[in-house]
């Protein structure tokens, strides 16, 4: 059923507000969310680097606050694998991001 997002979370038998809609019950690893509550392992943060992407229960458990802007953080997933978009080396799965890609490991 409808709900509003955020602090209507007691609108919902479940107790859980997802993007307008109740949910079941908390939502696992992956899938959508509006804020840690809303996950079953209470992490939810940008799905990838870029600010855009949707908010999910962050399969690594984890998430990194990173300035985004001048007085603006925003939080993204960590374990990001080799290849993907990163901000800082703390987003990729190696530690390691170089030139705004997740590395395999230490550089060469």
């Amino acid at each position: 059923s409808p709900c509003l997002d955020n602090a209507s979370d007691a609108m919902c038998a479940s107790g859980v507000c997802v993007s307008g809609l109740c949910q079941d019950g908390v939502q696992e690893v992956g899938e959508a969310c509006d804020g840690s509550v809303d996950c079953g392992n209470s992490v939810c943060a940008h799905e990838s680097s870029d600010r855009a992407s949707p908010f999910i229960c962050c399969p690594s458990g984890e998430l990194v606050s990173i300035r985004v802007s001048a007085g603006t953080n925003d939080v993204f997933c960590t374990g990001q694998p080799e290849g993907a978009a990163c901000r800082s080396d703390a987003m990729c799965a190696s530690g390691v991001c170089v030139s705004g890609l997740c590395q395999d490991g230490v550089q060469e």
